[in-house]
């Protein structure tokens, strides 16, 4: 959970290692008092199934959002090991 300002944020996802046959969903929630989130996410990047950076911009604010916070999903299939496994960070600065 990150408080954030009135203004726009950039927000930065990396993806720097990751497994064949698996994908990542990663979404942004807001919540105008840190207790309540937002049931359908400010905004969803594209699922991740290689390493590599995305960036969007976001203004949390025009949403009524005081905070936001990251939230992931990962999906394995295939034959081996059906334990996903990612290495991601993400950032968000202000713009």
């Amino acid at each position: 959970m990150l408080a954030v300002g009135s203004g726009p944020v950039l927000i930065t996802v990396g993806v720097l290692a990751v497994v064949e046959q698996e994908t990542l969903q990663l979404a942004i929630h807001g919540s105008s008092d840190g207790k309540e989130w937002s049931a359908d996410p400010l905004v969803s990047f594209p699922e991740k199934f290689y390493p590599g950076v995305s960036a969007v911009y976001l203004d949390p604010g025009a949403r009524g959002a005081r905070f936001i916070r990251a939230q992931w999903r990962v999906n394995r299939w295939g034959r081996a090991s059906k334990a996903p496994s990612f290495r991601i960070y993400v950032v968000a600065e202000p713009v």
